[in-house]
């Protein structure tokens, strides 16, 4: 396999979430999958995948597909189990914890750390050591170590055979963390699904919308997916802002109003 045949890391993670995210949502949508709790819980899942495909994707030639299929499953989501459509309590607040409406916030967190020790996924190695290059495709024999997890891929859910050989892309990971310096608030983290987990809505802007029957703590239902997108919320300092931009996106002047939940 030749470098010009493999494509970016960020387009394959990407491309393969939006695939598993289709097929989460194909099986919720059959009865075979159970029942209508059980699909439920597959039409969620496939929408959060959806969401970190789209994180994934973005600037690439595959986000417009990706952002228009979060909005065709929501919406279908709504249809079916809109009770699960709702504002969540957290006691004081409530808070948007759809992943759809956290999609269109398109900012996250990137920390500053000093890192002790960085190991290669290939050989196991200390990076600084090893003959391993970032992004390139290795042959490497499969095994799983005492937790289970696969040497081509990570993961515990996953096909590979154990004794087989398959190409895998060279990545690290981080084992020890000697201080966390600050976090920042930037339009494209470097770890990609390090975003929203929430977001918050007053009180006082409910009370004034839905008028003396509200109060806090009451049931509230979200139908924002039956509507037509507004456009991505983005920071001043989006690099897209001041190029290339999709004609549904705008700024994004709210940050004082994020939450991580």
């Amino acid at each position: 396999m030749s470098e010009e045949d493999v494509i970016p890391w960020r387009i394959e993670r990407g491309l393969h979430l939006r695939s598993e995210a289709r097929e989460l949502f194909a099986t919720a949508m059959g009865e075979a999958a159970g029942t209508d709790e059980e699909r439920e819980v597959l039409a969620r899942k496939a929408l959060s995948v959806g969401t970190s495909a789209f994180n994934w994707l973005e600037d690439s030639e595959w986000e417009e597909a990706a952002h228009d299929e979060l909005h065709a499953m929501g919406r279908r989501v709504h249809e079916l189990f809109p009770a699960g459509c709702h504002l969540d309590w957290t006691g004081e607040r409530y808070e948007h914890r759809c992943p759809v409406r956290l999609a269109h916030k398109r900012f996250g967190f990137s920390p500053s750390m000093r890192v002790g020790k960085k190991l290669c996924m290939i050989c196991g190695d200390d990076v600084s050591e090893c003959p391993h290059l970032p992004g390139r495709m290795y042959s490497v024999l499969a095994s799983r170590d005492d937790e289970g997890e696969c040497s081509i891929c990570h993961r515990t859910d996953c096909d590979h055979q154990v004794g087989a050989e398959y190409m895998a892309r060279m990545s690290v990971r981080i084992t020890e963390i000697v201080a966390l310096d600050h976090l920042a608030i930037v339009p494209r983290p470097v770890q990609v699904d390090n975003r929203l987990s929430a977001i918050p809505v007053s009180n006082e802007g409910l009370a004034e919308a839905l008028g003396p029957e509200f109060h806090p703590g009451i049931e509230l239902y979200c139908s924002r997916c039956e509507l037509a997108c507004t456009g991505l919320d983005r920071m001043e300092s989006d690099p897209r802002l001041h190029g290339r931009g999709l004609p549904t996106q705008r700024r994004f002047a709210e940050l004082d109003s994020a939450s991580t939940g």
